[in-house]
Parts: C-alpha cells; sequence; structure tokens
C-alpha cells in the first residue's frame, strides 16, 4: 500500500481531514501486522459459535467480510476506524465511505470486531453471566436490523458512534433492555422527599412552552429565561418539570427535600432496541436484573439513578392516542424532564423515515401511526425526554 493519504481519501471519496492523517499511517501499520484479522471468517465463525452474538443476519456478515477483503483501502479504513474508535477522539471529523453496497455498508462492523476478544475477556473478567455476553454482542444485529427497516438493505455504516460505547465497554443488554455506565449529563437537579420526587432545572436556559431553548420551535428570544437553583435555611428553589417532563414558569420551593441526582453523577442510560414489544412484567425483570449485575460486576461505579432518554417519554402520547399502551407505561416508571429536543426522532423510530418529511406523507400502518401523524400535521412537534428512576 503505497498511497498517499490524499488519495486514500480521494479513492474512498471521503473528507481528507489533515487530523485524520495520522491515523491513516497507524492504520498502514496495523495492516502490515495483523493482516486480514478483523474480517477473518473462520474466526468469527469460531466466537459466534461460542456465544451465539449473531443470530440472523450472520451469513450475510461473513459475504461482507469477502468484499472488504478484495478492497484493501477498505481494509485500511476498517483498521483506521478502529484505532479511532480506541483513541476516543472525536468521531465527527471521521466521514464514513458510502457505496450504497454490501461493503460499505458493513465496513464499520469489522472496526468494531476488531476489539471482540477484548470485550469478551472484559466483561467474563468481572463475572457478567454468559446469557448477558451473547445479549450483549448481539447488539450487532439488532442495529443491522435498524439499518435494514431505514435503508431496505442490511449494515451499520451509520451506526459507528453507537458502537463506540461497546468498544469503550460501557454496555450491557440484560433482558428486554441495553444499559450503558454513563454521567448524568443534564442541567437538572432531582430532590426526593418520602417517595416524591421533584426535577430542577440547574443553571440552563428555558423556553416558556416549556422544553430546553433551543429545542425545535422554542428558538424565539421573546420565550427564553434563564433557570437556576437557589438554596437558603435549608429550602430549594427553582424551576420543576412538570408532570408531562416540562417546566412550568414560576418558581416552587422544596423543604426536606434530599438532593440524590445532579449533573456528573454516575447513572445507568437505559437504551430500547426495536426488537420487541414493551411488555411491563419484562420490563421490570430488566431493571432489577440489571441493578444486581451492574453493582455486583461493576463495584468501582456509585450509581444514581436509571436514566432514558427518548421519544418514548413524550408523556404526551397518553393524550395523543387517547388510551394507555406499552409505551405509556414504559414511560410512567420515569419522572421526565425536558432536554434539547429536536423533535425527529419519531420519524425515524416510528415511521422508519432516515430523515423528517412532510407530515402529511407519513406512513398510516397503525393505529400510532395515525394518531402522531395527525398530532404533527396540526402543526405540533413530537419531542423526546429525558427521565429518571432512581435506585
Amino acid at each position: 500500500m503505497t498511497r498517499s493519504f490524499e488519495d486514500f481519501c480521494s479513492v474512498l471519496k471521503i473528507k481528507a481531514e489533515p487530523r485524520l492523517k495520522p491515523y491513516y499511517e497507524k492504520a498502514l501499520e496495523l495492516y502490515r501486522e495483523k493482516g486480514n484479522f478483523a474480517f477473518d471468517r473462520d474466526r468469527l465463525i469460531r466466537l459466534n459459535y461460542k456465544y451465539n452474538f449473531f443470530r440472523k443476519w450472520f451469513h450475510e456478515v461473513l459475504a461482507a467480510a469477502i468484499e472488504v477483503e478484495k478492497d484493501e483501502e477498505l481494509k485500511i479504513f476498517v483498521y483506521m476506524l478502529a484505532l479511532y474508535l480506541d483513541a476516543r477522539d472525536d468521531l465527527s471529523l471521521l466521514e464514513m465511505p458510502d457505496r450504497e453496497r454490501l461493503d460499505t455498508d458493513y465496513a464499520p462492523m469489522f472496526s468494531f470486531l476488531y476489539f471482540l476478544e477484548e470485550m469478551i475477556e472484559d466483561m467474563e473478567s468481572r463475572g457478567v453471566p454468559f446469557d448477558v455476553i451473547s445479549d450483549t454482542l448481539n447488539g450487532f444485529d439488532s442495529e443491522i436490523n435498524d439499518y435494514f427497516r431505514l435503508y431496505g438493505r442490511g449494515g451499520v455504516r451509520i451506526y459507528y458512534a453507537w458502537f463506540n460505547l461497546f468498544t469503550e465497554r460501557r454496555l450491557l443488554r440484560v433482558g428486554r433492555f441495553q444499559f450503558e455506565i454513563k454521567s448524568f449529563e443534564h442541567p437538572m437537579r432531582v430532590y426526593e422527599k418520602d417517595g416524591d420526587i421533584k426535577i430542577l432545572v440547574d443553571n440552563a436556559d428555558v423556553h416558556l412552552k416549556g422544553m430546553l431553548f433551543g429545542s425545535e420551535g422554542q428558538t424565539d428570544e421573546e420565550g427564553r429565561y434563564h433557570a437556576e437553583i437557589e438554596e437558603s435555611d435549608g429550602c430549594v428553589t427553582g424551576y420543576s418539570a412538570n408532570e408531562l417532563g416540562e417546566i412550568t414558569p414560576e418558581k416552587i420551593t422544596l423543604k426536606g427535600y434530599r438532593e440524590v441526582l445532579r449533573q456528573g453523577d454516575t447513572v445507568i442510560g437505559v437504551h430500547i432496541p426495536s426488537d420487541g414489544p414493551l411488555d411491563p412484567e419484562y420490563s421490570d425483570e430488566s431493571y432489577e436484573r440489571a441493578r444486581e449485575i451492574f453493582k455486583k460486576c461493576y463495584p468501582e461505579y456509585d450509581f444514581k439513578a436509571f436514566t432514558c432518554f427518548s421519544w418514548l417519554l413524550e408523556k404526551r402520547l397518553r393524550l395523543i392516542m387517547g388510551r394507555d399502551t406499552n409505551i405509556t407505561r414504559f414511560a410512567d416508571k420515569y419522572t421526565a424532564y425536558p432536554i434539547v429536543a429536536s423533535g425527529r426522532a419519531i420519524y425515524s423510530f416510528l415511521f422508519d423515515c432516515p430523515k423528517p418529511i412532510p407530515p402529511s406523507e407519513l406512513p398510516e400502518k397503525t393505529s400510532m401511526h395515525r394518531c402522531v401523524k395527525k398530532y404533527l400535521t396540526d402543526g405540533n412537534v413530537f419531542y423526546e425526554k429525558g427521565g429518571v428512576i432512581l435506585f
């Protein structure tokens, strides 16, 4: 391989970002050392036989490995992305090759599979149960399913940032949900007294309509105000989230409440794979088992809560649908709060559209489709929101 970095990028039709050049040079060295290790089919077959993580798409993954092996530039890119993920550099700098076919659709998968043995060894050394290891690695199949749902073909090209959670070993699949070790990132503080939970905005700009300023449709300066918390004589005063997870523009004062969560605390983030219903009993079992596993296998962390941010936590859904659903029951577990929300998630996750389209063009395959479509057609925004379940 003698191409310059610029020629390499030109062949793959990606931007020649100068900060990526050292990764390219290291990738050449890694490729000379490892050869086809990242997409070695015998290796993948052996590991999949033991851990059963590719349960649907394995034949296509093996076919993709053959195609990637035919393209030297793409093989180098696989190693470059692996090095980039391992360095935890700014993922926004790296553009994914896209030929709208098997090789580039699956190429990022092999960057992740380069770390497969290390990931497995880490989970086993911590005592993570075998079925949880298998189900965690089955996250590959889940993302391929999502890609197929959006594009009509298998692949993972758009999910390379998501896979970073695997390479950083911060994610487990326990039952219905994926659980991520993370810091609580939102400008909120959570208070509790005798089971009553209040969430106050902690030094952030809010819009009079209730979401954090900058959310879709809530960017006008006339509606903007600053919310912060004041503490005095054992009382806490600030702007609180209501039952819909939106901020009411009148201050409240809390007395006798204890602070249980603030920005920067360690939490377990909850992600909801699209591969099954949100059965309440199965969901409860997942939370409970996850709590036990993380406490036992990751004792170095002091977990404060389960947190989630998702379109599933838009508590107006009960009003939109006019009835309860498993989604509204899922949301009921969480005390909700606003985030800076784009309102775009509903298009990809409910309507299977890669990007927003005019509401009038949305499909109407289910009763939820019809109800949410009408809500959007009427000029409303279906927001993503945050939520917390205290330990």
